[in-house]
């Protein structure tokens, strides 16, 4: 990798949401300021509205890690649930899970938490990520958590932090009276020229580069309009010149570099999009997500490296199978091997279109316990790439070791999930079978 190559302790441009890596635009610290002032002022909800990679997950992590020692969180980002379910994981993140499966139980069990606190004198804050996810009954399930009061406060205090569908949402007739409790509306918008080239600098100090200017004034100018101005996606532009430019030797990223990493991915979808009469997002050129393609090594690294996984691999759905188009690590399968989309905890991701972790495959039924003796799997977890709420693919990461995960790796990895679907939304069926023709593809995985 280029961090030796420049000098860092760290890749400056990771998608996980870092909160040690958050840049205070202007904007992220209006939005930042009203969210803590809502909780200050003790407003039952308040909402964080912003386009996929602004970076909204990242202000509600810091947001969350500056009230844990003094308050009772909870960050939920598993929102495709119904109501009964969400309620068993809100408990469960405040630290009482329970077996029950009845809503007065769990209410009565809610009711207590929040008491308790209350004459503790500690807030109790819950933040839900993704809300735009939350079906219409879920979304009036969290309505009614608002009705635990006392005579002079609300006992918990509620963030919805979501994309724009959930303003559209909040909009409808059926949310009326969520719509009214909603005391504060944040939003963060896109970054300017000046902020992106403050952005890049910022991550690339925190990672340790101390040496001269590392992007040329042209390559800036190709970040920010390339990006929109969108973290994530000067985060991709910007780990690819890092890539491209150790391979050449080049300590300087210029406009020659810059270019050829725009020819490399599809920068039309990285795009929002301006409305229906829009064309469909151009296929990306060069590598496709075969091997050896550096956005989905780099989503790989990343996902490695967040939840110290011995083995990642992204796989892809083709008919009843899945086919490894990355892979990384030694417990990982091999490139081109195929998974059954029907069997085993894979499957059962696929089915229910949720995140699933297994703490030891020797002990856990879901598992292909075989399959996962031969590659040295003793824990898991598996994550489902969605578009348009329909299971395409899976990021699994694996690890040597029994119990090597923890409850918040999954939202970790979850991040990672848009990014991978930019590269691989334009892996055709043809490239699937000509995938699946290739003779490493005789073992399989189960």
């Amino acid at each position: 990798m280029f961090l030796g190559h420049y000098g860092l302790r760290e890749n400056p441009f990771g998608v996980t949401p870092d909160p040690r890596f958050l840049y205070n635009s202007g904007t992220h610290r209006e939005a930042q300021a009203s969210l803590m002032y809502g909780i200050e002022s003790g407003v039952a909800f308040q909402a964080l509205i912003a386009e996929p990679g602004m970076g909204k997950t990242t202000l509600l992590f810091n947001l969350v890690e500056h009230y844990r020692q003094i308050a009772r969180t909870a960050f939920l980002f598993q929102t495709q649930c119904d109501s009964r379910e969400f309620l068993r994981y809100l408990l469960s993140e405040l630290g009482a899970g329970s077996k029950e499966r009845d809503f007065v139980s769990m209410h009565e069990k809610f009711n207590h938490i929040l008491l308790s606190a209350f004459r503790a004198d500690k807030r109790v804050i819950v933040v839900i990520d993704e809300a735009q996810n939350l079906d219409f009954s879920v979304l009036e399930t969290v309505r009614l958590l608002s009705d635990f009061e006392t005579a002079r406060v609300k006992l918990v205090q509620i963030v919805l932090g979501g994309q724009p569908q959930l303003a559209q949402k909040l909009a409808s007739p059926e949310l009326t009276q969520l719509r009214q409790r909603i005391s504060i509306v944040s939003r963060i918008a896109a970054l300017d020229q000046n902020e992106v080239e403050s952005y890049v600098r910022y991550r690339l100090e925190l990672s340790g580069y101390r040496g001269a200017e590392l992007f040329t004034d042209g390559a800036f100018a190709i970040i920010a309009s390339c990006s929109s101005g969108i973290p994530r996606n000067i985060n991709t532009l910007c780990f690819g010149a890092l890539t491209l430019g150790c391979a050449l030797e080049r300590k300087i990223i210029d406009t020659d570099i810059m270019q050829e990493v725009v020819a490399d991915i599809s920068i039309e979808s990285m795009l929002p999009h301006q409305g229906s009469a829009r064309s469909a997002p151009a296929p990306m050129v060069g590598r496709l997500a075969i091997e050896g393609d550096p956005t989905l090594e780099y989503v790989l690294e990343e996902a490695q490296n967040a939840v110290d996984a011995t083995g990642a691999a992204i796989a892809l759905i083709s008919g009843s199978k899945m086919v490894c188009c990355a892979t990384r690590g030694e417990t990982a399968p091999r490139l081109g091997v195929s998974i059954d989309a029907q069997a085993g905890l894979s499957g059962l991701c696929v089915s229910t279109g949720k995140s699933l972790q297994c703490d030891d495959t020797q002990k856990d039924s879901r598992v292909d316990a075989g399959v996962c003796r031969r590659l040295g799997i003793r824990s898991l977890i598996v994550i489902p790439l969605l578009k348009e709420k329909k299971v395409v693919g899976m990021l699994m990461v694996s690890s040597a070791r029994p119990r090597a995960f923890q409850k918040r790796d999954v939202g970790k990895l979850q991040s990672l999930g848009d990014l991978i679907l930019k590269s691989t939304r334009c892996f055709s069926a043809e490239e699937h079978r000509v995938l699946q023709m290739n003779p490493r593809n005789a073992a399989d995985t189960g």
